[in-house]
């Protein structure tokens, strides 16, 4: 019988990770904690993070436990229930014996300050939200110094790409470049920045999850594609969606209005400084451990984004 992967969290990472895992011959099994139909193959449990004793029994006999669940984005939220996620899935891994692979972000790093960020990046958070994850962090790493659990941390960008709904690409974007209207834009547009295409970040985390014991205890860059500036992006996207692309800078002040009506946006103040200047990374340690793991190219990454939100965003 195939290995059991176990992936947590079924959002715009988590399916096509378990979609990703299945074609490569895998029993796959998604929690979630609301329900929704399973990915077509994979079994489908409804859990509880915080409720340590269910995500134990949840994850039995699991050889990988994939961590790509996510609270809604809010600091508060964050602050109270990463930490106890964190301590369930530990514990999960633990007593299984399973891999942990967790899907994290940059925010730990802080303002780059135009430096390119790599695996040899030390932790500096400056927002809030950051100091939650690298809290978390150090005690993802610290469980696998002490063998409570085996545990190896990938970690990506901003996300583009099909099912990329929630995304600076995603749900403020595509609708109103469709429909020809004006895409508001958060920050600067003229600065290099760093996307990863969201099928990029499921075969490094596959990969994460398979390769030999010498890639756990320590965090990989995901592969990612080269750094553009965001209106470039924007510009590429539109055309390969045969649409015009225009933006409107949405000023500071307006934040807290906007949030009225958006309820995350007033969170995204404090991030404001990945746009501000050169926000660029490096995966190079990835490609070189991992040579047959190969971004998409950038042309089909586009197209294949496209012809998703053109399907998705169409007006029924």
């Amino acid at each position: 019988m195939s290995a059991l992967h176990v992936v947590v969290g079924a959002g715009q990472v988590g399916v096509p990770l378990a979609q990703r895992l299945l074609a490569d011959g895998h029993q796959v099994r998604m929690l979630r904690h609301s329900a929704r139909e399973a990915v077509p193959g994979a079994e489908l449990l409804r859990v509880d993070l915080a409720d340590a004793p269910a995500v134990r029994k949840a994850t039995e006999g699991a050889a990988v436990i994939y961590h790509c669940a996510n609270p809604d984005y809010f600091t508060a939220l964050w602050a109270r229930l990463l930490p106890i996620w964190t301590e369930s899935l530990i514990g999960a891994a633990s007593a299984s014996g399973a891999r942990l692979v967790v899907l994290d972000n940059v925010y730990p790093f802080g303002d780059l300050k135009g430096k390119p960020l790599n695996e040899d990046a030390t932790m500096q958070p400056s927002s809030k939200k950051g100091t939650i994850r690298a809290q978390v962090a150090e005690r993802f790493m610290a469980a696998h110094a002490k063998g409570e659990a085996k545990v190896v941390i990938g970690r990506a960008s901003d996300f583009y790409g099909p099912g990329a709904t929630k995304s600076y690409f995603g749900d403020q974007f595509w609708p109103s470049v469709l429909a020809g209207k004006p895409a508001y834009a958060l920050g600067s547009l003229e600065s290099l920045h760093t996307y990863h295409y969201i099928p990029d970040v499921v075969a490094g985390l596959a990969a994460l999850g398979n390769e030999a014991a010498d890639v756990t205890g320590s965090w990989w860059m995901l592969p990612c594609q080269p750094a553009v500036t965001p209106r470039a992006l924007g510009l590429r996207l539109a055309a390969a969606a045969a649409k015009e692309y225009r933006s409107k800078q949405l000023p500071l002040f307006l934040f807290p209005l906007m949030g009225l009506f958006i309820k995350e946006l007033p969170e995204l103040r404090e991030m404001l400084y990945q746009w501000d200047s050169p926000f660029v990374m490096d995966d190079r340690k990835f490609r070189a451990r991992f040579p047959e793991v190969l971004p998409m190219e950038p042309e089909a990454a586009l197209r294949a984004t496209a012809a998703w939100a053109v399907t998705h965003y169409a007006k029924p």
